[in-house]
Parts: C-alpha cells; structure tokens; sequence
C-alpha cells in the first residue's frame, strides 16, 4: 500500500502488504512534530479535575492509582493518601476491614462496585448508572451508603465515576 500523510500529503513510502495498490494514510514526522507542538494535551489530574463527577481510576487489580477533586471531597483525604489501595480500603468498605481482608470477604463477591469494575477490566464493555451500596461506619456507627456509578476501561486501567452518593 501507499502511505501519504494525512496533514501535508508527503508520500511516505510502501506500507504492508506491498501487493495491495490502495492507499493508506499516516502521519510524517514533521507533522508529527508540528502537531503535538501545537495540541495542548492535559496532564491526567488536570484531565479528571475538569470532569463534572467525582472519578477514581483503578488499575486492573482494582488498585487506586488517582483521583479527581470531586471524588477527594468524597473520599475527604488527597488523591495521593489513596495510592494502591483496593476499592474497599479507599471506599472504606467494613468488608475490606475483616480479618481476611478487602475483596476477599464472602460478602466481596456480590458486591456490585467490585463487579461493575471487574466487568469493564474483563469485557471493555462500559456501565452506566449501576445500583451499588457501600456499608461503613461513620462516627462509630455503620451506615449504608446508596450510589450509582459507571465505569469505563481505558488501557489497562478503568475509571470509577460515583454519579450518585447518599
């Protein structure tokens, strides 16, 4: 195939599968260059702290890696106090309190947080609006907090967003 660039239409050579006499399209160097000097891409934090939502974002293990500022307010500490977490521990969940530990609990396995995020990991399949609760304890006292949330996968990571906590 022939590659041309897609910005100023340099031929940029052959491209597999050589045989084939369609054209192709790309992105030279120069342009390459000249378009990420001109795009501003926004560092992550900067990227979540825009967003509308409180949104977490866990790696694969469902390990917290950051957050925006409406999920800190939530959360009540910095992104940073969270770093590596499991859902349970930053969401201060009683199960993750238990002997055995967080997502290890019989009670972890129906938990819908838990499977709503493993869910998008496994499949790339978005949630939207999932019914979820979350038990712990507040001033001594245990407290059932109603959500929703949403996920959604990105690489190897998935966002967290509580659309709704009471």
């Amino acid at each position: 195939m022939k590659a041309i660039c897609s910005y100023c239409r340099k031929d940029m050579g052959e491209r597999e599968p050589v045989n084939d006499l369609r054209m192709t399209h790309g992105i030279c160097p120069p342009c390459y260059e000249h378009m990420k000097a001109r795009m501003r891409v926004k560092p992550l934090p900067e990227y979540l702290d825009s967003l509308s939502k409180p949104v977490v974002v866990v790696d694969v293990e469902g390990r917290f890696m950051t957050c925006n500022r409406k999920a800190e307010e939530i959360l009540g500490s910095k992104r940073d106090a969270f770093l590596g977490y499991l859902g349970g521990e930053f969401l201060e969940c009683d199960n993750a309190r238990s002997v055995v530990g967080c997502g290890k609990n019989l009670a972890c396995s129906d938990c819908p947080i838990t499977r709503t995020i493993k869910e998008t990991r496994d499949t790339g399949v978005i949630q939207e609006n999932v019914p979820a609760f979350l038990n712990t304890v507040d001033s001594g006292k245990s407290v059932r907090r109603k959500m929703t949330i949403s996920t959604e996968k990105d690489g190897e990571y998935v966002r967290l967003r509580i659309d709704s906590i009471s």
